[in-house]
């Protein structure tokens, strides 16, 4: 009744909802029902004809599926689908149902197939009453101008009177298929409490998850950020050890070097000595005390001639040296 009544509503302003379905009926807390979602609807003061399918195909009137113009009698049908799998537990067209994979086109020529064609007349199963089979039967006729309007639906016997009567009252049915279905919808409404508290529990519980993603997804980048950071001072590691193997192979090469440096020095005394002597010949006269040998001035400038080339040698090795000793020094700096 309460859904006939927002219907009722829309079309006295020309509006035809166009995707009325039970996700689209909601329940106050008073258990009064409401109409929900209109982000289908359309306003429709002559049949309004569409260009595309409008809403859930499953609940949709004919003349949605075949584009022949939308008028508010269009939500009556979606209505009377949604009673009559309210009563029988699944829709008139989908009895036997084999194929769910369907695309939307496909589905669309299948239920014009099956919606208001080949005598079209739903049957309730027991132990529904007359009344109410008639009520359904009437908002789901096929032809628009024999279907029931929200006002008439509304005007029916069965809605007045039942129109104060409870919530929980079972609508066309009467005796013991009343009681047991009263049991039966205790039951659901207490099963519903407990649906409902579970679907709080799960939405708590999904926060509580969606907070967990992203302390892992922050943990998650600072083990990267580790991680790499890790593979910078492995590679500095790395570049370190090369450099003291550099370093080390560099002192060994100036340790040779100063070797040889002396070897060199050593040599050249050695060979000044020796020139002294050629210089002097193989008879000179012996030196003196103190060391010295008296040479004539030939000699000296001939001595001079040979110093100042050892010494060039001897300042080339020793820059050579100094080198040596700064390669080092930086090696080990390194």
């Amino acid at each position: 009744r309460h859904v006939a009544e927002g219907l009722q509503y829309l079309a006295s302003l020309h509006i035809v909802h166009a995707d009325l379905k039970p996700e689209n009926i909601l329940v106050r807390a008073d258990k009064s029902l409401v109409v929900a979602d209109l982000g289908r609807s359309i306003v429709a003061t002559t049949p309004q004809a569409t260009n595309g399918i409008r809403g859930s195909l499953f609940y949709a009137s004919p003349e949605i599926l075949r584009h022949t113009g939308i008028t508010p009698v269009a939500d009556v049908f979606s209505l009377g689908l949604i009673l009559f799998e309210w009563a029988a537990g699944e829709l008139p067209h989908t009895r036997p149902w084999e194929d769910w994979s369907l695309s939307a086109s496909e589905l669309v020529e299948v239920l014009k197939a099956r919606v208001g064609t080949n005598n079209w007349l739903p049957i309730l199963p027991a132990p529904y009453t007359a009344d109410f089979t008639q009520l359904v039967q009437g908002m789901l006729k096929a032809v628009c101008a024999q279907r029931l309007t929200a006002a008439q639906v509304l005007a029916t016997s069965l809605i007045t009177e039942s129109r104060g009567a409870a919530f929980d009252v079972p609508i066309g049915l009467t005796g013991d298929d009343a009681i047991t279905a009263r049991q039966a919808v205790a039951e659901r409404t207490a099963h519903m409490g407990q649906i409902a508290t579970l679907a709080r529990n799960s939405l708590a519980l999904d926060k509580e998850l969606k907070a967990s993603r992203v302390l892992v997804a922050d943990l998650g980048q600072q083990l990267e950020k580790q991680r790499s950071n890790a593979n910078i001072a492995g590679e500095e590691l790395t570049e370190a050890k090369k450099s003291a193997a550099h370093a080390k192979a560099g002192e060994s090469r100036a340790l040779e070097e100063a070797r040889l440096a002396h070897a060199s020095v050593a040599q050249l005394q050695a060979s000044f000595t020796e020139t002294i002597r050629q210089l002097k010949g193989p008879t000179s006269v012996s030196p003196a005390a103190d060391g010295s040998v008296s040479i004539t001035a030939k000699e000296v400038r001939q001595i001079e001639d040979i110093h100042a080339t050892n010494a060039f040698r001897l300042n080339r090795v020793g820059g050579e040296l100094a080198q040596v000793a700064d390669e080092n020094h930086r090696l080990r700096m390194e």
